[in-house]
């Protein structure tokens, strides 16, 4: 069973015209950390919640993706192989954007090389949902520790590698 948020879905027709916005930079995504914007109007430190989702990040990796979206659908290998590498208490969460419980379940079923385990992959979450927090596209991936969003990356990363996953495990673990 996926997790789905009760909240009414709209039919989201297929945004083919984003696809030659996708740059080379946003392959080549870096983190941002709140160091790196203006406090006044940053959402890095404040408690990520929603009161109609039954996602309640703790410490761990929150990923927004897609089953159209090409870069989301290369990195899912690698954020699972991340969660394994990740120390007890963190975890990962896939929040899927705009597509229906089925959509989902018809992609895992096209792509048994891709794991998941049912409960870390959400539904219910909008186009709107998207804009209202910030999001700019697809990928984007929160660290979030203590519950507190601390570093986001918009785009895809190499989460297999040794260097990024000791990195992310030293932010989640850093006191706060």
């Amino acid at each position: 069973m996926i997790a789905q948020r009760t909240k009414s879905h709209h039919f989201v027709y297929p945004l083919f015209w984003l696809l030659p916005l996708i740059s080379a930079r946003a392959l080549a995504a870096e983190w941002t950390t709140p160091e790196q914007i203006d406090a006044t109007s940053s959402q890095f430190g404040a408690p990520l919640t929603a009161p109609d989702t039954p996602i309640r990040p703790v410490n761990g990796i929150v990923n927004f993706w897609a089953t159209w979206c090409a870069p989301c659908v290369k990195e899912l290998p690698d954020l699972l192989e991340l969660e394994r590498a990740l120390d007890e208490g963190q975890t990962l969460w896939l929040v899927n954007v705009g597509e229906t419980a089925a959509q989902i379940t018809e992609f895992a079923d096209r792509h048994p090389d891709i794991q998941w385990r049912p409960e870390q992959v959400t539904t219910g979450f909008s186009f709107a949902d998207m804009r209202a927090i910030g999001l700019r596209g697809l990928p984007t991936t929160f660290l979030v520790r203590d519950g507190k969003l601390i570093a986001r990356v918009d785009g895809v990363r190499e989460w297999a590698d040794a260097a990024e996953q000791a990195w992310i495990k030293e932010q989640l673990a850093a006191p706060q």
